[in-house]
């Protein structure tokens, strides 16, 4: 009996033993993709502080040296995740390494300008100050880089860097500019052949009391692109290939886009500028492993615009928290109108034409072409999108199909969202508006959102057909707006009297006598 309780009592010890190094195991691993757009490095060995992991630069300027990072984006100091916007933008911690001697101290070493980058593995204590972490179960590092020059990845260790004159250990990481990936244990993590002090810390001891992971760029003065897109623990999968950034293109007035667009780029249109769309194509899933899905519009407009159409066009959102077209911000109108055809289409939040998620915009006009709206998830098909606003739409010519996302109206607002007022007149061929969902309306306000007043002219009549959406396999339902039937005799110009109208409304100045369509007593007229 003693003998069968021993071996069940060492099977228990066995398997909370296997348990206990399978728990380990699992946090002994870490990965970080700049792709994924997410700034904070998730190490796993976070002080309960959630300080950790966040990206943080340096430079010499404490030595006197006059170097620094340039960063291609606008960073956003209000955030923890201060260079979130350059992730998102580039699919990592991208930059210039603009290297300056200046007047460098020479107090350790001589050396060369540098600057890097790197965060916090356990992150910040009560007084501010990064604390270590025991890393040694990550068993080394991986990381995927480019940069023009060699780069070096250092072992911060707080306080302790000062007592070895700061002779981090580091490993050397060959310079490539078409991406490279390089895994080091930690016993390949050495101190420099220059530091000649009594205090020596291994790749190995410096592992078990790791504060930062850093990234450094030294050379000779001068300009040295560098992206890091990748890193985690030495087992860590990370991509072989830098993610396809975003180029950026302005728009000015006069300038036609025509053809398809072949590389990721963000298309903006400068404020007050007319530009034509003519047999023109952008289509995000030509570059579903770019960047360029986290970043911007199909089209942004900048200020006041006008979109001139030509021939068949085709725009996408990049992202789904950005319209195909965005409407310039508020007190501005964008005014979309020629003989072509303009098919816009995002996913997520935001509106096909108009407003981004949770951002406002300005005034939509639509006064010809052939238009087919598509807006996603809780965002409208032209207004504005989730939580945002925009100003006034009006649609006063044309054909014009728009289909908002479930909670966002067809024309009007997004889920949360508001608009102003929405006029359709009778100057359209038809106005198709198709039901979205929790929406409940065609034209108006998204799912608990607002809207100013809707004006629809008396001469269009409603229709509410159904139908099946073989793309969602849903039954959709939409209304359709179109000039009623009302009575139309044929005269000559001799045989009238009274005031007489044209259809947008101007009283002429006696009997009509042009060829066309006038309005008197209410009814409508040809004058053959």
């Amino acid at each position: 009996m003693t003998k069968i309780f021993s071996e069940i009592w060492s099977r228990a010890v066995m398997t909370l033993l296997l348990l206990v190094l399978t728990t380990a195991t699992a946090w002994a691993q870490f990965v970080w993709i700049g792709s994924e757009g997410v700034e904070q490095v998730n190490t796993g060995l976070d002080n309960g502080s959630g300080t950790s992991g966040h990206w943080f630069s340096y430079s010499d300027n404490g030595d006197g040296g006059n170097s620094k990072v340039v960063w291609g984006v606008e960073l956003d100091y209000d955030d923890p995740c201060l260079f979130a916007p350059v992730v998102k933008a580039c699919g990592g911690i991208s930059a210039t390494a603009a290297l300056g001697d200046g007047t460098l101290k020479l107090e350790y070493n001589p050396y060369t300008p540098f600057v890097g980058v790197g965060f916090n593995v356990a992150g910040e204590g009560q007084d501010g100050d990064p604390e270590p972490a025991d890393a040694s179960a990550w068993e080394g590092i991986a990381i995927a880089y480019t940069c023009d020059v060699d780069a070096t990845l250092e072992l911060g260790l707080g306080d302790v860097d000062a007592t070895i004159a700061y002779a981090n250990p580091f490993v050397t990481l060959p310079s490539s500019t078409t991406g490279n990936v390089v895994r080091v244990r930690w016993s390949d993590i050495k101190q420099p052949d220059w530091y000649k002090g009594t205090t020596k810390v291994s790749g190995e001891e410096a592992a078990s009391q790791l504060v930062c992971i850093k990234f450094k760029v030294q050379s000779e003065p001068g300009d040295y692109h560098f992206n890091i897109y990748g890193i985690g623990s030495y087992d860590a999968e990370l991509p072989t290939t830098p993610p396809v950034t975003v180029t950026e293109q302005i728009l000015m007035d006069g300038d036609v886009l025509t053809g398809e667009i072949d590389a990721p780029t963000c298309i903006k249109i400068a404020d007050g500028a007319t530009v034509t769309l003519k047999d023109f194509s952008f289509d995000h899933k030509n570059f579903d492993n770019a960047v360029i899905l986290f970043s911007c519009p199909g089209i942004t407009c900048l200020g006041n615009a006008t979109i001139i159409l030509e021939g068949e066009n085709y725009v996408t959102s990049i992202m789904g928290m950005y319209p195909a077209i965005q409407a310039g911000p508020q007190g501005t109108t964008l005014t979309i109108k020629g003989s072509g055809s303009l098919t816009a289409k995002t996913i997520g939040n935001s509106t096909s034409i108009g407003g981004a998620n949770q951002q406002d915009c300005g005034d939509i006009v639509i006064e010809d072409g052939d238009i087919f709206a598509v807006g996603d998830m809780v965002g409208a098909g032209i207004g504005s999108g989730y939580q945002g606003s925009c100003g006034n739409i009006t649609i006063s010519g044309g054909t014009v199909e728009a289909r908002g996302g479930m909670g966002g109206a067809s024309i009007g607002s997004g889920y949360q969202g508001s608009c102003g007022n929405i006029t359709i007149t009778d100057g359209i061929t038809k106005v198709v508006a198709h039901y979205s969902g929790m929406a409940g309306v065609y034209i108006g306000e998204g799912s608990e959102g607002t809207c100013g007043t809707v004006t629809i002219s008396s001469n269009l009549e409603d229709v509410v057909t159904s139908g099946w959406d073989m793309d969602n396999q849903q039954e959709i339902k939409y209304c359709t707006l179109q000039p009623k039937n009302t009575a139309i005799e044929g005269i000559t110009a001799s045989d009238t009297d009274g005031a007489w109208y044209t259809l947008t409304g101007m009283q002429l100045e006696g009997k009509p006598t042009a060829p066309g369509v006038y309005v008197k007593d209410g009814k409508r007229y040809i004058i053959r």
